[in-house]
């Protein structure tokens, strides 16, 4: 990994990205007039950019790079302002004032939507274990603006982590998030995403495994929630029943801990 800027990068903004150098004891790369093209082919290696309004992770094999826009959260929010209906919510058992522990957060999109659902009273945690990734998303969650106040404040109140799950669950005290949550990298539906191409080369793609399940149902004090493609077998093998949706190539699944499910 280097650091850089974008072309017209403000002082604060070289300030920023020489601090991340630092931080993570990397190159920092004064742009000048380089292309990104060409950064790429010289240091053939991931490029973080701050740039005046956003920051970018380039990958030298990747055509797009990753970076924060909540479009999708947005959108879902504006739904439940409606009283429409999100299946995550409804999978989850959202209510205001809940906790929950997003073990993938990814692109923070349901992440948001929890903080969303929970409100001022709740609390969300996102995990993600590239470090990288995780600055770049907690940049935006913080900046990122809607024009939507209690969207903007939802996005601000998300407490990203640096961390496998495995290793953040096994530190946390039993019944200490009503929520934890489960969503896996699954390639057919990133190869289907457009914007979601820029994570293949990034995300972890660690499975789920029997251990992190038993970690999240000993920290879950109400339900632990899986989100997978409708046809995985992580369903059956990890005790999750699923909650299938008609011509929706993707399923929830909740193991509830009320059922005596321990």
């Amino acid at each position: 990994m280097i650091i850089t800027t974008s072309k017209q990068a403000k002082g604060n903004k070289v300030q920023r990205a020489q601090y991340l150098a630092d931080k993570w004891e990397v190159p920092f790369v004064i742009r000048k007039k380089a292309s990104m093209k060409a950064l790429l082919r010289e240091w053939n290696q991931p490029v973080y950019v701050v740039e005046n309004d956003t920051e970018k992770i380039y990958h030298p094999d990747e055509e797009h790079p990753f970076y924060f826009h909540p479009s999708m959260a947005w959108l879902r929010a504006k739904r439940l302002l409606n009283n429409e209906r999100d299946t995550f919510v409804e999978a989850a058992g959202l209510q205001e004032g809940m906790s929950v522990l997003d073990c993938t957060m990814g692109l923070a999109s349901d992440s948001i939507i929890a903080s969303f659902s929970a409100g001022e009273k709740g609390k969300v945690t996102a995990l993600e274990g590239n470090r990288y990734m995780a600055e770049a998303v907690t940049w935006g969650l913080k900046e990122w603006k809607s024009g939507n106040e209690s969207f903007d404040e939802a996005c601000q109140r998300i407490n990203v982590v640096v961390s496998d799950h495995v290793t953040f669950l096994q530190k946390q005290q039993s019944d200490s998030f009503d929520i934890v949550y489960f969503d896996p990298m699954f390639h057919e539906t990133i190869d289907a995403s457009t914007h979601l191409h820029p994570l293949k080369k990034l995300a972890w793609y660690n499975d789920l495994t029997a251990e992190a399940v038993e970690e999240g149902k000993r920290v879950a004090k109400e339900r632990v929630v899986l989100k997978d493609e409708v046809h995985s077998p992580r369903f059956h093998l990890h005790g999750f029943t699923p909650r299938k949706r008609k011509s929706s190539k993707i399923a929830f699944g909740t193991i509830e801990k009320k059922e005596g499910n321990t």
